[in-house]
């Protein structure tokens, strides 16, 4: 059972350093039409919060 833990916390953080080194460099080569499209999505997403009746940032829970 040592053995499991032991490859469990060696591997776990280089699985994970891996995990985000592809994520940064995948999304890093976007080009111009899907920087425009996500930046829209977000523009309206940001809308859609502010006019919802039920959102109120000063009632937040954090």
């Amino acid at each position: 059972m040592p053995t499991f833990w032991l490859l469990l916390v060696a591997i776990g953080p280089l699985l994970l350093i891996a995990a985000i080194y592809f994520g940064f460099f995948r999304n890093r080569d976007a080009n111009r039409r899907q920087v425009i499209r996500a930046e829209r999505g977000a523009k309206e997403f940001r809308e859609d919060i502010a006019h919802d009746p039920e959102y109120h940032p000063e009632q937040r829970e954090d």
